[in-house]
């Protein structure tokens, strides 16, 4: 998302509005802090009750945005609840001109940490009870399906947008094999990486960003985080534990992957323009179907 100067202006006139309507807000600031593809940020200053993080889409049209806004308010209130660190969610406000999700205020760094910290906070969230928790995008559909299917219309259209002639291999059969997996299913981020973990003097404050979370197998949540090379694969597993690997089939590790190769090769050709990583993650994609295919 190029930032837009004319909506930024916009959007803040209708944060303030929004707010001082409820006759309890007296604001002396908001100021643009960060941006995500679906999301703006702001910070908010309100005279009496201190600094506040507004997070809003930048476009209202269309259900996407106000979804996103739904799912990070419900599990950050359900993490914050388990004691799992997130921001602390205090209003998701859906009006007619502006939809915004108002939480506490964390400042900190992105990359003060250890990949082993990281590691140990991950396996408690995939302890945290998921009973009767269903995620608003995921509309009760098990993991297997969801990727599977995605796996499926990720490699048609890097066949076509990129030019590749990857074998496309049969949907059921992948769903299959995934379901043959035993792990428990559990709250998965599905974006651990250092923009998205606030630490503040070596300790972990907070956890952000949980668009692409689900539930199901935490296979998923480890290869995501080895494909993406954003930590320390060796030492994040010291902090997490070695055995849900040594249980999990080579195979179901593999079709995880493969999904998240998928995802950053087109990322990485088309959104990022990055040659080397577009090279890197469609030869990785190859490597595995090579080997997911002759096991199937």
């Amino acid at each position: 998302m190029v930032f837009d100067s004319k909506l930024d202006k916009q959007l803040k006139k209708e944060i303030r509005i929004a707010l001082e309507s409820e006759g309890s807000w007296q604001l002396e600031d908001i100021s643009f802090i960060g941006r995500g593809v679906v999301n703006a940020v702001y910070l908010i200053q309100d005279r009496l009750k201190g600094k506040f993080a507004v997070r809003t889409p930048w476009q209202i049209e269309g259900e996407s945005g106000e979804i996103s806004l739904k799912k990070e308010y419900q599990l950050s209130k359900h993490c914050y609840a388990h004691g799992f660190p997130v921001a602390k969610v205090y209003q998701l406000y859906i009006g007619e001109n502006i939809n915004f999700l108002l939480s506490e205020y964390i400042s900190g760094q992105h990359d003060n940490y250890r990949s082993d910290q990281i590691g140990e906070k991950i396996n408690e969230l995939h302890q945290l009870p998921v009973e009767g928790l269903s995620i608003i995008d995921q509309h009760n559909q098990s993991l297997p399906n969801i990727i599977s299917t995605r796996i499926v219309d990720r490699l048609h259209q890097v066949n076509t947008l990129l030019s590749a002639e990857f074998t496309v291999p049969n949907k059921a059969e992948i769903e299959k094999i995934l379901n043959t997996s035993t792990n428990p299913n559990v709250l998965m981020h599905l974006d651990v990486r250092p923009p998205n973990i606030f630490t503040e003097n070596g300790r972990l404050r907070a956890f952000i960003d949980w668009d692409n979370a689900f539930i199901g197998d935490p296979i998923m949540e480890l290869t995501r985080i080895f494909e993406s090379k954003e930590l320390d694969e060796k030492e994040f597993m010291k902090g997490y534990g070695e055995s849900l690997l040594e249980q999990t089939d080579s195979l179901i590790q593999n079709i995880y992957r493969l999904d998240t190769t998928l995802m950053l090769s087109l990322l990485f050709a088309i959104d990022l323009k990055d040659g080397k990583k577009r090279t890197y993650y469609m030869n990785r994609t190859k490597n595995l179907l090579i080997d997911i295919t002759k096991r199937m």
